[in-house]
């Protein structure tokens, strides 16, 4: 009797050794996702010298609560002694309220998670309708207290909108049960379409090719066909990860492609092919 391999035992192996080799690349790049939205990375005016900054939670976070964060300092050399301010989260059917007292607020940020606010997910009805879990946030100063003066009186700011670009403007892809968000390698698989337009075509080759003319030479109507499969989503996609693979090639975290074989550029191809 011959041995035989069951197809579940293919498929696991198949899955463990897909993961060995990608799932660091994967969480670089959400890694950088992730730091780029972090909290303390984009600040906005509360009031006055008070500025804040927001981390919502979402189904991409990292945090395994999920708790959104707030973050709160000052602008200049002068401290508020004493901040009381009332969140509240809404869309059209409910509001989610959470009420936070900050003291001796400075240019060093103060940070608080936001105990009340659900994760923020985007919902889809059958009819297409969009839905949120909440799409506004209005900040209402309670109490403010400086070192010579005392606001009591309730002060309604103007609410802030939510976008939720990490949603419609990125890329994520969902491996191994989690979510990891691409964009850095979206950006440089892009970078190296216009490397090898620019590496084939020249300076203006990307113009060019986005462009061409009925009356070019047959050179360029060659190199045209060659770069139309190259820079072919599926020969794109096996290039990049192949040269990334192979460490000849390395993203940072802003997506941009680095050559790591020494004097391996475009400008150096575009020497080479004679089209500069």
């Amino acid at each position: 009797m011959e041995p035989s391999v069951s197809p579940g035992l293919i498929k696991s192996a198949y899955n463990w050794l897909n993961k060995k080799i990608f799932q660091r690349h994967y969480n670089f790049a959400h890694s950088a996702f992730l730091t780029r939205n972090s909290i303390g990375s984009h600040w906005q005016t509360l009031d006055g010298n008070i500025e804040v900054s927001l981390q919502l939670a979402t189904i991409f976070s990292n945090d395994p609560q999920k708790n959104s964060k707030i973050a709160f300092r000052t602008n200049d050399s002068e401290s508020i002694e004493y901040l009381e301010v009332l969140l509240e989260a809404s869309n059209s059917v409910q509001r989610y309220q959470d009420v936070i007292k900050v003291f001796n607020i400075n240019k060093t940020p103060t940070y608080f998670n936001i105990q009340n606010f659900p994760i923020k997910r985007i919902y889809v009805s059958e009819e297409g309708g969009i839905f949120s879990s909440y799409d506004t946030i209005s900040p209402t100063i309670l109490k403010k207290k400086m070192k010579n003066n005392i606001e009591d009186k309730p002060k309604t700011l103007m609410p802030w909108s939510l976008m939720h670009n990490e949603y419609f403007n990125s890329d994520f892809t969902l491996k191994w049960g989690d979510y990891y968000n691409i964009d850095i390698y979206t950006e440089a698989k892009n970078q190296l379409k216009q490397h090898i337009v620019f590496s084939l075509c020249g300076s203006w080759g990307m113009l060019e090719y986005s462009h061409p003319k009925a009356n070019i030479s047959k050179i360029k109507k060659i190199k045209h066909a060659i770069v139309s499969v190259l820079i072919n989503d599926k020969f794109i996609e096996t290039l990049f990860w192949s040269t990334l693979l192979l460490k000849l090639i390395s993203v940072d975290k802003d997506g941009h492609i680095k050559s790591n074989i020494k004097g391996f550029n475009a400008e150096k191809l575009s020497r080479i092919f004679g089209t500069n």
